[in-house]
């Protein structure tokens, strides 16, 4: 039967001696794990922690343990303990700093990720070797289990089960089980058995503990989940930089880091509760920001991002500007490099004229293409005739190549091959028809030049001439009489005058 482990924590008087003969064998194991809760309030992470079990029942020194938490992009985030700690308790509560009931505690009480609730790891290590290890949702371990509810009503706390004191299983084989259960938070429990050392010298409130770090790359467009995604940072400097403190920032929300660059180094962030916009219609600006808010490095990366592309960094540019590239070489931790077509499968190669994969033959020949095709050079596919005028296949008997379309023609359209005219009847030169050959031809007689009238003026001359003849005559009849008498008058007068 399990039992309820709200229990008083009390603290163990006596503080082994340091010494040689100091017992560091792994004494601890994961009590309880709780990925946090959004308040009624709005409050976030609240009870994100981990809670771990001091098995020996005497003050142990944490001197070789560590806490790692991975989350479901494979990343893993590291909290150990200062040097000389000693747990001085039964149990001792760690949480995430950014949860309200571990904000204010120090640092040995506090880790700097946040766990989430859908998928992830808490693994216990002592000298890096796991000695004990809980997993949920999509993860995999051996101790395997739902996730989290993140509303406070539904919360419930993976917490191991204990009867008299041990570890034991919950009645059906399993470790751990879901109930409602959240530690008494000891922040006495750890104690130092080495001298404080003098303050260090404080340093200016405007130096970033981070300074000097700029971002290198981000990849948002994944093909699964928003875990694949990352941000990757650089430093540059030839100093080592601590990420400690140093704080992601992505639309008014910040996430913690944890590590250390050394010169030339980089690092890839990846958390699933960072979800990047994919491919943003207007630009998106990831921050990197010191403890204090102090902005020390910022990034923008604009829509059309692509499946499977990165931006990345690649150095400064002549005039002083940044260079940043799409690449297909998708590096996180590493040094970018620059890929501007996706990788083709065995056997294909990039057209680089559409970016696009085509098969290549290295060591065969390509098959001869069917008749009335040629192989097209850029494709390395089959094309038809048709479409390059300089290997057009001939025409057809009765036809001829258009120069103007590319197109064959019959031969009757062409001058050359027109039937003969009719007798009586010539081809005109200008129009290729046949027209009424003339009298004069010019086959006989030198023909002069001539201006002939228009048809219609002839038809006025003649219809005067008939006018005026016709008047004649009128004039004639009428006075036919006196023309008579007058011209017998004449006759008789010039008989007279005869001799």
């Amino acid at each position: 039967m399990c039992v309820g482990m709200a229990v008083p924590v009390g603290a163990i008087t006596e503080v082994p001696e340091v010494g040689p003969a100091l017992d560091l064998s792994p004494k601890l194991m994961i009590l309880a794990v709780n990925a946090g809760y959004t308040g009624v309030d709005g409050s976030q992470q609240n009870y994100d922690f981990v809670e771990l079990f001091n098995v020996a029942g005497e003050p142990l020194r944490l001197e070789g343990y560590s806490l790692v938490y991975t989350n479901s992009g494979g990343n893993s985030s590291v909290h150990s303990w200062s040097a000389g700690v000693v747990l001085n308790a039964e149990f001792l509560a760690v949480g995430y700093n950014g949860s309200p009931q571990f904000a204010e505690a120090e640092e040995d009480y506090r880790y700097r990720f946040n766990l989430a609730a859908t998928t992830g790891t808490v693994s216990l290590l002592y000298d890096g070797e796991i000695v004990d290890e809980v997993c949920w949702g999509s993860a995999g371990c051996s101790e395997k289990y739902g996730q989290f509810s993140t509303s406070q009503a539904g919360n419930l706390t993976l917490a191991r089960c204990i009867v008299d004191g041990l570890a034991d299983d919950c009645g059906n084989g399993r470790a751990f089980e879901f109930r409602a259960y959240y530690p008494e938070i000891n922040f006495g429990a750890l104690v130092y058995d080495v001298p404080e050392e003098e303050p260090a010298e404080e340093l200016p409130t405007d130096l970033a503990s981070c300074k000097g770090l700029i971002f290198s790359e981000i990849f948002t467009y994944f093909e699964v989940d928003y875990g694949e995604q990352f941000v990757e940072l650089f430093n540059p400097t030839d100093e080592i930089i601590s990420v400690g403190d140093c704080r992601i920032k992505y639309k008014n929300q910040t996430y913690a880091m944890v590590g250390e660059l050394q010169p030339g180094e980089y690092l890839a962030y990846q958390n699933a509760e960072l979800k990047l916009t994919k491919n943003p219609t207007a630009s998106n600006e990831v921050l990197l920001i010191d403890s204090d808010g102090t902005e020390v490095a910022s990034l923008t990366y604009y829509g059309g991002q692509k499946k499977s592309v990165s931006y990345a960094w690649f150095g400064i540019a002549a005039d002083g500007g940044e260079i940043w590239r799409q690449t297909y070489a998708v590096t996180p931790g590493e040094e970018n490099v620059y890929q501007e077509f996706k990788s083709c499968p065995a056997g294909k190669v990039i057209n680089p004229l559409t970016g696009n994969c085509i098969n290549f033959f290295e060591d065969e020949p390509l098959p001869d293409c069917p008749a009335g095709k040629f192989r097209n050079p850029e494709t390395n596919r089959c094309k038809s005739y048709e479409t390059v005028a300089g290997i057009l296949a001939p025409c057809a008997e009765g036809y001829f190549r258009n120069p103007e379309t590319n197109r064959c023609k019959k031969i009757a359209t062409a001058t050359a091959a027109l039937t003969p005219c009719k007798d009586g009847y010539e081809r005109n030169p200008e129009t290729n028809r046949c027209r009424q050959i003339r009298e004069n031809n010019g086959a006989e007689y030198g023909v002069e030049p001539t201006t002939y009238t228009d048809t219609s003026t002839f038809v006025a001359y003649g219809t005067l001439a008939v006018v005026v003849v016709g008047g004649i005559l009128y004039v004639v009849l009428q006075f036919r009489h006196e023309i008579g008498r007058f011209c017998g008058q004449r006759l008789r007068k010039h008989a007279k005058m005869k001799p």
